[in-house]
């Protein structure tokens, strides 16, 4: 994310999903938002996050890659997936992680890259 596309954002109302399982990160990027001046949501897992993006007009997700019950990787190819229910197949994806992985590319699954 560019200091562009924050301002631009921060001009319209926009929803941002925030997809992390560890709380402490949680709160840590939920404050970030915040200071930035963005509205966010969170979620602590895959499931969740489709669950939300069925119900809710978000702009953008951001995604760890790494989570209980249904990863960032398998909630992404859900949500691309023009035959899921979630209102926005298009939306951004920004994936995060707070451990390096070897052996599987950062890419998410769907996005450009």
């Amino acid at each position: 994310m560019t200091r562009h596309a924050i301002r631009e954002m921060r001009r319209g109302a926009r929803r941002i999903l925030l997809a992390e399982d560890n709380i402490t990160n949680q709160q840590v990027a939920l404050g970030i938002l915040r200071k930035l001046g963005l509205q966010a949501d969170a979620v602590v897992n895959g499931a969740e996050a489709i669950a939300a993006l069925e119900s809710v007009a978000y702009d953008l997700v951001l995604m760890d890659v790494q989570m209980p019950q249904m990863d960032g990787f398998e909630a992404t190819s859900h949500i691309r997936d023009p035959h899921s229910a979630v209102r926005n197949h298009e939306i951004p994806i920004v994936a995060m992680t707070a451990h390096a992985m070897q052996g599987r590319s950062a890419e998410m699954p769907g996005t450009p890259g």
